[in-house]
């Protein structure tokens, strides 16, 4: 059917023959499956976008440099002929080690050195099979992401501006081709069952942590292989086998008791006293110091040399896993295998991956995979969006021993507020907490995000919110989201570094003198904004106290009245003043309404000579302009405007 779910009739008859109604029906699933599917799955792919947007909306370029920033490896060794370049995976990145010439030694490129498209070709025309990289997987900063493990802007070819948002970018960049693989038809030769983890659904799939149908059985342990027929079913053993030793030194007073080869069990006498040594540690008064035994601490085979004798033992650890009848088996009686090692065919669990190899090997398994897919369909993407997205779905940690920390156990915490509390509890002298990292889909990260807002604009709006207010939430207001909710500007301003000003066309010295706003200035609250335009002076009141009425309202307008028709600042006032008295004349009785219609009067007046000559309000402060930001030379109207066409 159109979902890629096998329907359970076979179709018995050939087209010679003739089909039955139903059979024929079913025939016409097959032909039509590439139309049903662009239909159906186009939706999928659009949510898939929703949902990766809002995992990332708060990663920002923060920070120039990231001390604590460790590099990944990328290898072009065993890499499976989907896999890009190694090229390919480390252009426009920054180097974590240097890249050396592996025929003549010499240094290609140093550390903290941007890879660019020429360094790339040279890279690759050495042969370099493996490069240290900086990658957003081993950034540290506690909000946002640093310029150095981002990388270079793919756009432009050119460092991350500070201030970019680099996640919405990512989430982008994976979600558009999303269309382009659902628009592909899944069939796989006609097998059953293959249609349903390729394409679109295997990469949600990838990105929702889910366990995937089919599942591979990997091996817990490293170890030799058994294969045995049981019962129950085929059962693959691993068994373990590490072989450990301790020695023990022969002191002259002693002589040894076991001889090579020999099994002892442990507090089995090994040595014990001579009784020349004996006799000479009683004539002495020593005796009492020396131990007429020394007896083994372990069970294990002993090896005896001249100073010292040696028991050697193994620790043996075995694992059964019982292999559903449908998977094939991937070992051979007799084989080694690592810890993770795949012992039947089919996709890896993320959440084994990451119990039994741990966090690295989990975020290079789905980087990897969701490449694979991509990839599979022609689509170049590179890792670095991918690895923004992993990034923030492992940004948890959960509490196993709170120690003495307020933490609670089983509880989700953000990485950096866990390890504040420990650096705190160190500092402290007390025992810290210990966790281990989770693994959330983009839908679980998205609803565990700090900023409730944003969390409770995606999905499950009265569950968040009735948490937040039950847990007292505090939204910081660091991402793009909740900012955009409560009509504040986003953080992802571009005008931090020089690069971004000469690319907005900002001079730094108005951007500090706060005659800018836009890209600059959040909005003023009530108290800053009433401190704009003259406080108590203008208004007649403070900004505790309600609104201005009456009197004061009529010496707003009468003071706007006095007013140059080019003064916008006081003209503002006036109007908030009247603004504010229009909001008031509900609770205001009697002569608040008359006074209020007499402002509004002095304010036409005033405003009369403004309203001839309109004149477009600029974005950005003009070469020429005064200190409120219009143009100096108050001509007429026509040489105003061309004045500003001009500029």
């Amino acid at each position: 059917d159109p979902k890629g779910r096998i329907i359970e009739m076979p179709i018995r008859s050939s087209f010679a023959e003739g089909l039955s109604v139903l059979e024929y029906f079913i025939s016409t699933h097959g032909a039509r499956k590439g139309l049903a599917d662009t239909a159906l799955r186009t939706a999928d792919s659009g949510y898939l976008t929703r949902r990766l947007a809002d995992v990332a909306q708060d990663v920002i370029i923060t920070t120039e440099d990231d001390p604590g920033a460790q590099g990944i490896l990328i290898t072009d060794e065993g890499q499976s002929g989907i896999q890009a370049p190694l090229v390919d995976r480390i252009v426009t990145r920054y180097l974590s080690e240097p890249i050396v010439h592996p025929e003549t030694g010499e240094v290609i490129a140093d550390r903290d050195e941007l890879i660019t498209r020429e360094l790339a070709k040279e890279i690759a025309e050495a042969k370099v099979k493996q490069a240290w990289v900086f990658s957003p997987l081993s950034s540290t900063t506690q909000r946002g992401i640093s310029q150095k493990c981002y990388g270079a802007s793919l756009a432009t070819g050119s460092p991350a501006l500070l201030g970019e948002a680099v996640g919405i970018i990512a989430a982008q960049s994976i979600g558009e081709p999303g269309t382009q693989l659902t628009m592909r038809t899944f069939h796989t030769g006609g097998v059953a069952g293959k249609d349903i983890t390729s394409g679109l659904p295997r990469v949600v799939e990838l990105f929702e942590a889910r366990q995937p149908k089919g599942m591979a059985v990997l091996s817990e342990i490293g170890g030799k292989v058994e294969l045995a027929q049981l019962p129950e079913g085929r059962v693959v053993r691993v068994i373990s086998s590490e072989e450990f030793s301790e020695e023990m030194d022969i002191p002259a007073t002693h002589r040894q008791m076991v001889k090579t080869g020999d099994w002892v069990d442990a507090g089995e006498p090994v040595l014990s006293i001579k009784k020349t040594a004996k006799a000479a540690a009683v004539k002495a008064g020593t005796y009492d110091e020396l131990q007429d035994e020394i007896t083994a601490t372990v069970a294990g085979t002993v090896q005896v040399t001249k100073t010292a004798v040696r028991i050697t033992w193994n620790e043996i650890d075995e694992r059964e896993y019982v292999i559903p009848a449908a998977s094939e088996i991937l070992v051979a009686d007799g084989d080694t295998v690592e810890p993770g090692h795949a012992l039947t065919d089919g996709p890896k669990n993320p959440q084994d991956i990451l119990r039994i190899e741990g966090q690295a090997a989990v975020q290079r398994y789905l980087v990897d995979e969701v490449q694979a897919v991509y990839r599979s369909q022609g689509v170049q993407l590179h890792d670095k969006h991918i690895e923004v997205i992993v990034r923030q779905m492992m940004r948890k940690v959960r509490v196993d021993n709170p120690g003495d920390s307020d933490l609670l156990p089983g509880e989700l915490v953000d990485r950096h507020d866990y390890e504040y509390t420990n650096n705190n509890m160190l500092a402290e002298g007390g025992e810290p907490a210990t966790a281990s990292p989770v693994l959330l889909g983009v839908t679980r990260a998205s609803l565990n995000t700090q900023s409730f807002l944003a969390a409770a604009s995606f999905q499950e709006t009265a569950r968040v919110l009735t948490e937040a207010a039950v847990n007292g939430s505090v939204d910081r207001l660091n991402g793009l989201k909740e900012n955009v909710i409560i009509g504040r500007l986003i953080p992802a301003r571009l005008d931090l570094s020089e690069e971004g000003r000469k690319r907005l066309g900002i001079k730094e010295g108005d951007r500090k003198a706060g005659l800018l706003t836009g890209f600059t200035k959040a909005p003023a609250t009530f108290e800053e904004a009433l401190a704009a335009i003259g406080g108590t002076e203008l208004i007649g009141v403070g900004a505790e106290v309600g609104p201005g009425r009456g009197s004061d309202t009529v010496a707003a307008a009468a003071s706007a009245a006095k007013l140059s028709s080019g003064d916008d600042d006081g003209l503002r006032a006036a109007v908030s003043a009247l603004s504010d008295a229009a909001s008031s004349r509900e609770s205001s009785a009697g002569s608040g309404e008359d006074d209020a219609a007499r402002a509004a009067e002095a304010l036409r007046a005033s405003t009369s000579t403004a309203e001839e000559n309109p004149e477009p309000a600029p974005q950005f402060v003009d070469e020429g302009a005064g200190e409120n930001g219009s143009p100096e030379s108050s001509g007429d109207s026509k040489n105003g405007e061309s004045e500003n066409t001009g500029e």
